[in-house]
């Protein structure tokens, strides 16, 4: 069983929005129940072509049918058929799970990579390492194989930034 944990927020209008703790790492297993259940929840709207706000009901126009009928789609073919987040998703779940020794290095650092040549050139956003995605920002730890150290980034994100955090 996974837990996803949240708390709905209303901003200065009184609408609602939905925040996560600052602690939290996205996971793939999040955003697989994510598109979900926003495709189960399309697939109703779309079934009964009316949106129900509490006793108020609104009829669709025919051309945001269409629309999010399309959108339906595009969520389905995301969790099915040859689709590379459908194909990461049946990846991660089936994984054996992680030793606790695994679980102390991701303690220590976030990424791995064989030379310091692969962590000069990570990307600024979108970095996917072990089914989570990170940002090239401040406090990130990379452990580098060819040198056996962490290295860290302090102070900025350029690649003078890279300080050595641990030997291992």
């Amino acid at each position: 069983m996974r837990e996803f944990k949240y708390e709905i927020k209303y901003d200065e209008h009184n609408e609602p929005y939905v925040i996560v703790p600052q602690d939290y790492t996205d996971t793939i297993e999040d955003k697989f129940m994510m598109v979900s259940l926003v495709s189960y929840l399309m697939k109703n709207v779309l079934d009964e072509k009316k949106l129900v706000y509490g006793e108020k009901e609104v009829s669709m126009l025919e051309n945001t049918v269409e629309f999010l009928d399309g959108v339906a789609y595009n969520l389905g073919q995301m969790m099915t058929g040859e689709n590379l987040f459908a194909d990461e998703m049946k990846e991660t779940i089936n994984q054996e799970p992680k030793s606790s020794e695994e679980i102390k290095e991701e303690d220590e650092y976030h990424i791995v990579v064989d030379k310091v040549k692969d962590r000069n050139e990570l990307p600024k956003h979108n970095i996917i390492h072990n089914d989570r995605i990170f940002e090239r920002e401040e406090g990130l730890r990379v452990y580098v194989k060819s040198t056996g150290k962490i290295y860290e980034l302090r102070g900025g994100i350029s690649n003078n930034k890279w300080v050595l955090h641990k030997k291992i």
